[in-house]
């Protein structure tokens, strides 16, 4: 079998690099697939732009008004992280280039994790842009952002769970993206003064300043049954990602009209969502999420359950609906009620062991690098298709990491399929 793992970490860079917009109210289902392209060194960037340079293991660019950006490092990794005030005459006044991470697959210093010390931004410092520190997860310390600093990008603190304590946010910032403090586990409260003039804190956790938004709860929050507050109207993307320290469930409020892609994803101890009666855009089943009544939106990591039947209500599966719930143990039937199965959906749900696939699924989900649906499934070792075999090499990864003993078990009546493999997979016709 093929890894899994870090092509899924492909998958997460694009969602993050390639859609940075929080304006769907559900997860893309089917993203646009984009064109490869070669993945240039910085010396090869730097000789073919002129305004690209390098001090220190600074690599900069050239911002034309005195100031410059820097895009990556590749120097030594080694104590604290000392961000310069200047290079060769230039203030930094940008961490990190949504273009340059574009390219690349990162920003900044992503996955620099030999930083083991503490971070220092100088004040100089304005912009810090997507995923510029994502990864870091050596640096430690109170993390301290300076108040010349207005915009936070996508990301850009993803996974540092070496910080701890409380991120205060300065007055001048005005600009916020989603999942900036996404997995910093140590990280228990978010501040800021009531002096700023476009957000505000609840209970540590981050909201635009009417509190219509909650825009991110910090992954070492400690809360038991959390009730989001009724001013809510959009929950944003990545908002609980990874808290094992939200406990019991959550309560969403009829107020509440948009709820972005993998708002509640890996909240290992949450095991049940739950929705006003009064809301007219999502719903709970059996401690599930739904969009509307039919659509399978989320479901808490903590979730248990044996050999579960999903209700012959939902039609639809959305992205990394079931991701890493481990505690779905033995068989999983899905109906014939369902249509439609998102990437992703099932990855990383370690405690199954079968899986039955209605007769109606037409149609997967993926992405640009494959599709996953059922990608590290470590102790599945068969799925019954009732349905016609997917079509297209991009589902050539929908297994991997499975058992070593995994197998494909098909109804002869159905077409596309082949014996004794099917994409790589061992595959066998129903007796």
């Amino acid at each position: 079998m093929k890894n899994a793992l870090k092509t899924l970490a492909v998958i997460l860079i694009l969602t993050i690099c390639l859609s940075c917009s929080d304006s769907d109210k559900l997860p893309l289902l089917k993203p646009t697939p984009v064109p490869e392209t070669s993945t240039p060194e910085p010396e090869q960037i730097k000789s073919t732009h002129e305004d690209f340079g390098e001090e220190n293991g600074f690599v900069y660019k050239d911002n034309g008004d005195g100031t410059c950006t820097i895009t990556t490092y590749k120097g030594e990794q080694a104590g604290d992280l000392v961000i310069p005030r200047e290079i060769n005459g230039l203030a930094v006044t940008i961490i990190g280039d949504s273009y340059f991470a574009g390219i690349m697959g990162r920003s900044a210093f992503t996955d620099c994790t030999g930083f083991t010390g503490n971070l220092i931004i100088p004040d100089s410092v304005t912009r810090i842009e997507l995923c510029a520190f994502s990864g870091c997860s050596g640096l430690t310390g109170t993390l301290v952002i300076p108040n010349s600093v207005t915009h936070i990008g996508m990301s850009a603190f993803d996974g540092c769970s070496g910080f701890t304590g409380t991120v205060v946010i300065p007055d001048n910032v005005t600009t916020i993206e989603p999942g900036v403090f996404t997995r910093c586990s140590g990280i228990t409260s978010i501040d800021i003064s009531a002096q700023n003039p476009y957000y505000a804190t609840l209970d540590g956790i981050l909201f635009n300043k009417d509190k219509s938004e909650l825009i991110q709860a910090p992954g070492g929050m400690q809360v038991e049954n959390y009730v989001v507050p009724s001013s809510v109207q959009t929950i944003s993307s990545y908002a609980f990602q990874d808290c094992d320290g939200l406990t019991g469930s959550i309560t969403i409020p009829e107020t509440v009209t948009r709820i972005g892609a993998y708002a509640f994803s890996d909240c290992n101890d949450l095991v049940s969502i739950e929705v006003s009666e009064l809301n007219q855009n999502y719903s709970s089943l059996d401690g599930m999420l739904l969009a509307g009544k039919s659509e399978l939106f989320c479901v808490p990591a903590g979730m248990q359950r044996e050999n579960y039947v999903i209700p012959s209500s939902i039609v639809r599966i959305f992205n990394f609906a079931f991701s890493n719930c481990s505690g779905f143990t033995g068989n999983l039937t899905i109906p014939d009620s369902v249509t439609y199965l998102g990437d992703g959906a099932f990855y990383g749900c370690s405690g199954l062991t079968s899986i039955t696939i209605g007769s109606h699924v037409t149609d997967m989900g993926y992405n640009s690098v494959g599709c996953f649906i059922f990608a590290n499934c470590s102790n599945l070792t068969q799925v019954d298709f009732l349905t016609n075999a997917p079509e297209g090499d991009v589902f050539e990864n929908m297994f991997d990491d499975c058992a070593d003993d995994f197998k494909i078990i098909y109804d002869p009546l159905k077409s596309g399929w082949s014996t004794p493999l099917w994409r790589g997979y061992p595959c066998y016709p129903k007796a």
